[in-house]
Parts: structure tokens; C-alpha cells; sequence
């Protein structure tokens, strides 16, 4: 019996969908980066955490589906891969398969970009403000304030 490649085709769509709501996030927290958006920072954060986490299972449930599917499909004398296999019972899942695959691919080259763009945006953030921290702790001595005097305060106090 040949096994059904729909669920395999189906999570691999749904993993270059992911790839690109992930590149996308990243994309969309720029502005919250640079405006100092804490509230908007922290919601891209968990949008991001969700994402990856769903990544993470997307691509658990492709290895389970992939290896059910390599079990059920006789074994060759060609070559090992998945969709050469399949290629030999159904020629447009194949193709579907190489065509996800390949987009799957140029999305994950996408991904490693935003992420290092979005990285160096943080590390010019996180510079930017430990100069403003250092500027702040050579200056902060020289203009604090003076001690509250008695007589100021009491002549602040009348009516």
C-alpha cells in the first residue's frame, strides 16, 4: 500500500508559511526597535517566541510524517531522498515536494538575513544606550543637586 503525501505536502506548506510570517515579524519590529517601543518590542518578542516555537513542531511533525512515509515506500537502489522516492509513485507530489522544498530553502536564506539585520540593529541599540549609561554616570556628579537647606525650605513653605 502507498502512503498518502497530502499530509506531508500539507506540513511543509505550512512550514514555508511560518518562514514567512517569521520574516515578516522581524521586518515589522523595526520600528518598535528604533522608536524605543517597549510595549511594541515585547509584543513582537512573543509574536516571535510563538512563531519559533510553532517552527519547532511544524518541523517534528514533517520528520514524523517523512519517516512514516520512507517506511511504507519500498526501498532503491537510487538514490535515498525522500522526494526521489516519491518521484517514482506520484510525479506531481514530487514535484509539489521539490517546489516547497526549494522555497523552504530560499525563505530559511531570507530568514538568516532579517535575523542578522534584526541582530544588528539590537547591538547598535545596546551600544547606543551604554554610552548614554556612561555619559550619564561621568555627568551625574558633577550637576547634582545641592543639599535642601533649612532656610530655603522653610521660605518655601509660607504662604
Amino acid at each position: 500500500m502507498l502512503p498518502d503525501f497530502t499530509q506531508l505536502q500539507i506540513l511543509t506548506e505550512r512550514h514555508l508559511q511560518l518562514l514567512h510570517e517569521a520574516i515578516a515579524e522581524l521586518a515589522g519590529s523595526r520600528p518598535a526597535l528604533t522608536s524605543m517601543d517597549l510595549d511594541g518590542i515585547y509584543s513582537h518578542i512573543a509574536r516571535q517566541t510563538f512563531l519559533c516555537q510553532r517552527l519547532d513542531e511544524i518541523r517534528r511533525e514533517r520528520a514524523a510524517v517523512s519517516h512514516t512515509i520512507s517506511q511504507a515506500l519500498p526501498s532503491s537502489s537510487g538514490p535515498p531522498d525522500l522526494v526521489s522516492r516519491i518521484r517514482a509513485f506520484d510525479q506531481s507530489a514530487a514535484e509539489r515536494l521539490e517546489d516547497l522544498h526549494h522555497g523552504i530553502a530560499v525563505a530559511e536564506r531570507e530568514l538568516r538575513h532579517q535575523n542578522r539585520v534584526h541582530a544588528l540593529l539590537i547591538d547598535g541599540t545596546r551600544r547606543t544606550l551604554a554610552i548614554l549609561a556612561n555619559a550619564l554616570a561621568t555627568i551625574s556628579p558633577t550637576y547634582s543637586f545641592p543639599p535642601p537647606s533649612s532656610t530655603a525650605s522653610a521660605e518655601r513653605v509660607r504662604p
